[in-house]
């Protein structure tokens, strides 16, 4: 995506970097890499890189007429693809290190409006006995107002479930909100939870109103555990995700396994959700729609070939959907939204360096970018792929250049979500001092960031923990998706919003 070679990279340098940095930095290069020094067979190779990258930025002639030209072919460029680094340089080591890579995609503005693709979705409705009173009448009411605001040409179908599922409207379209009204009103709870019945009786519904043209969604929601399918639940998970169906799990109360539905949403694309407040259902299902009606592409997949010395450690969604995601390969990254762009979070361990080496490279691929009908208004091409090539410079005796504010924040925060992870492991392998240390660590992280609510919860799970040997259910979840909503948006300095408060225009 840059008209040459990436000379700032060569140098491990960044762009705003001042003249006095790049002549320290070639210095330092040159006393390392030169053909009469290094033993490495690539060195001449090297060293004509590093030449031809000192001479176009020390001039600043030529740096100005490099950038304008860098700059020209990003601005083409239907998405722009940002990397942001904890270092833009490497430390020659000869212990392993650690180093934090934000990688963005934001699209370009699409030159004309466009419609947004036909949904179908499918809701897949708990029954159990334990949804019956309130929970029951609230969740019948957001689903209902959610049929207020599909358009004739979705397809939306309901499934519920207990210790056996049904299909309570089939998905067709266009629909008839009339036959939807009254199957969601009939629905009557009773008997035991398992999610499996449910979840493969509403992916079938989903499969056979699916279009080359629609969004396909399923929305699981679930107040209770599942025993003994979990597994096979799993393996429709991925069959869903191969079959470009999403998934997007919602539990309700404290009782149901959000590491479970988080696993299984994240293994379709999707995302998972904490509901705290009955009234929030609607909210939920307004946003999701809003969402769905802006996305620029879905089933984003991030394929990485990690470098010599390299690995990747974790990988975490700070945009649009905040959450942890499997480690692949591929990385199944979720949506990329008209507004705000897809942001992952990469944490690489990265071996010892040979000090001759002039550059190390991290990782290397593309991202896949299946397209929407907005997508394809702007390319012209069902798929989109974007190279990705993490390379950065390895510095001698020059210092390191302090990591950018934003992501030194992000890191923060998602640090703060990995404490509670690692703090909920230790409980259950029987590691109670060491969880109620961590869970102590974060209540003081949290404090100093201003969530004292969230950090009361931190600290009496710590008290709690060295009473009863567990974490509770309530507080598991308050602490899992409370510090996950703090990576949201516009929590992070130098990010936009994607989240509205609303769908102010009905479909």
């Amino acid at each position: 995506m840059e008209p040459q070679a990436d000379f700032y990279t060569i140098l491990g340098l960044s762009p705003d970097c001042t003249a006095e940095e790049i002549r320290r930095a070639y210095l330092d290069q040159v006393r390392r890499i030169h053909p009469d020094v290094s033993p490495r067979s690539d060195a001449g190779e090297e060293f004509l890189l590093l030449q031809a990258a000192y001479e176009t930025l020390s001039d600043p002639g030529r740096r100005a007429a490099y950038d304008t030209q860098a700059a020209q072919a990003l601005a083409m460029q239907p998405v722009q693809f940002k990397v942001v680094t904890s270092r833009v340089r490497l430390p020659w080591l000869e212990e392993p290190q650690v180093i934090y890579t934000l990688l963005e995609l934001v699209p370009a503005s699409p030159r004309t409006p466009a419609l947004p693709p036909p949904l179908n979705l499918c809701l897949v409705l708990d029954r159990s006995t334990s949804m019956q009173g309130e929970r029951m009448d609230t969740l019948k009411s957001a689903a209902l107002e959610l049929t207020r605001y599909l358009k004739t040409e979705d397809s939306l179908g309901v499934v519920s479930f207990s210790d056996r599922a049904e299909v309570v409207v089939p998905a067709h379209s266009p629909f008839d909100r009339r036959a939807l009204e009254e199957g969601i009103r009939s629905i009557r709870p009773g008997g035991g939870t398992e999610i499996f019945h449910g979840l493969q009786v509403g992916l079938a519904e989903v499969q056979r109103a699916a279009t080359s043209q629609s969004l396909n969604h399923l929305f699981l929601i679930t107040d209770g555990r599942t025993y003994g399918d979990e597994p096979p639940c799993l393996e429709l998970a991925d069959q869903a995700e191969r079959a470009g169906i999403r998934i997007s799990a919602l539990g309700i109360g404290n009782e149901w396994n959000s590491a479970f539905l988080d696993n299984l949403a994240a293994r379709s694309g999707g995302s998972c959700h904490f509901v705290q407040q009955l009234q929030d259902l609607k909210q939920f299902f307004l946003e999701k729609l809003r969402q769905l009606d802006a996305l620029y592409a879905e089933g984003v997949r991030l394929q990485l070939a990690p470098g010599k010395h390299s690995r990747i450690n974790f990988a975490f969604r700070l945009r649009p959907d905040p959450a942890p995601l499997p480690a692949g390969p591929p990385i199944l990254c979720g949506s990329l939204p008209v507004s705000g762009g897809l942001a992952v979070l990469l944490e690489f361990e990265i071996g010892p360096l040979d000090e001759h080496t002039a550059r190390c490279s991290l990782a290397s691929g593309e991202f896949n970018l299946p397209l929407t009908s907005i997508g394809n208004l702007a390319t012209g091409n069902g798929n989109l792929h974007v190279p990705v090539n993490l390379t950065l410079g390895v510095y001698g005796q020059t210092q390191p250049l302090m990591p950018p504010a934003p992501l030194i924040e992000a890191v923060r925060r998602v640090t703060m979500y990995r404490l509670q992870e690692q703090a909920q492991q230790d409980a259950v392998g029987g590691r109670i001092d060491q969880a109620s240390r961590r869970l102590q660590r974060l209540a003081t992280h949290l404090l100093a960031d201003g969530q004292r609510s969230l950090a009361r919860t931190a600290l009496l799970e710590a008290e709690l923990l060295q009473q009863h040997q567990q974490i509770s259910a309530e507080g598991e979840k308050r602490m899992r998706y409370g510090t996950r909503a703090l990576l949201l948006p516009a929590s992070i300095p130098g990010s936009p919003s994607t989240r509205g408060s609303s769908r102010d225009i009905e479909r």
